[in-house]
């Protein structure tokens, strides 16, 4: 029955169901065909919820129509009771394809600066250069009867307090000599430099640094020559190893302190 009045209100939505009786009194719509109409199945459209008519037996069952909440409600055991025509939703359809990437945006405005980052270390600044020579011409003869020189060096002192120093040492003979500036034990005939550098750079400190190690075969015990730089002093020597334990010690002699002439 109540399908029947659902069905027939419909009809009456499609022709515009925004059509409300002036009267104060709610007008029953048009009547259906007689041969599809329940007489219990009369069915009404009201403004509002002050136009429905009272639920009582005569209404039982009735179909009303609320325009202003578009509600329909229906007469059931002496109260209008709110009716839902609204179906259960319907599955989700399937994903559209994905459409065309746009156009790229307008670039954005440049950001603030950032903060000033944090100053680097200060780079080394010289603060004395000198040149290392030797007056000594018997510097490896009295050790292991080769003939070999100080072939001359550099001392360089920052203003941060770091000393640096190198040199090297010239053979005229025949003999075999190792060192840092050497990749091997070499047997040479020729002249050979073997330089060696180092740094200091705490007060009271000393710094060695081999110079070679020489001797005149390669079954001979090798005699060690250092570079030594005194912190303090700027004093830079050359200073053989005597007792051959390759540690600088007091027993370890002092061949020469070499000469420095300031260039800046």
């Amino acid at each position: 029955m109540i399908r029947q009045t659902i069905l027939t209100l419909g009809l009456l939505g499609a022709a515009g169901c925004s059509a409300i009786h002036k009267s104060s009194k709610a007008a029953p719509l048009a009547e259906p065909a007689k041969e599809n109409v329940d007489s219990l199945a009369t069915s009404l459209a009201v403004a509002d919820a002050l136009k429905m008519p009272s639920c009582d037996g005569s209404h039982e069952g009735q179909l009303v129509y609320v325009v202003d909440v578009k509600q329909f409600k229906t007469c059931l055991s002496g109260s209008w009771q709110d009716i839902s025509i609204t179906g259960a939703a319907g599955k989700d359809g399937a994903a559209g394809k994905e459409g065309a990437a746009g156009k790229e945006g307008a670039a954005g405005k440049e950001g603030a600066a950032g903060k000033e980052g944090l100053a680097g270390d200060k780079g080394l600044t010289i603060k004395a250069f000198y040149n290392l020579t030797s007056t000594t011409t018997d510097i490896c003869t009295r050790y292991s009867n080769i003939l070999c020189y100080f072939r001359g060096g550099h001392l360089i002192v920052y203003t941060n307090g770091l000393k640096y120093v190198e040199g090297g040492i010239v053979n005229d003979e025949t003999y075999t000599i190792t060192g840092p500036g050497v990749n091997a034990n070499q047997t040479d005939a020729n002249t050979v430099v073997v330089d060696t550098s180092n740094y200091a750079n705490a007060a009271g400190q000393i710094m060695t640094a081999t110079l070679a190690k020489i001797a005149r075969t390669d079954a001979d015990t090798y005699k060690q020559l250092w570079l030594v730089l005194n912190y303090d002093n700027d004093a830079v020597t050359l200073v053989f190893d005597t007792n051959n334990n390759g540690t600088l010690d007091a027993t370890d002699e002092v061949i020469e302190t070499l000469q420095k002439r300031l260039i800046f």
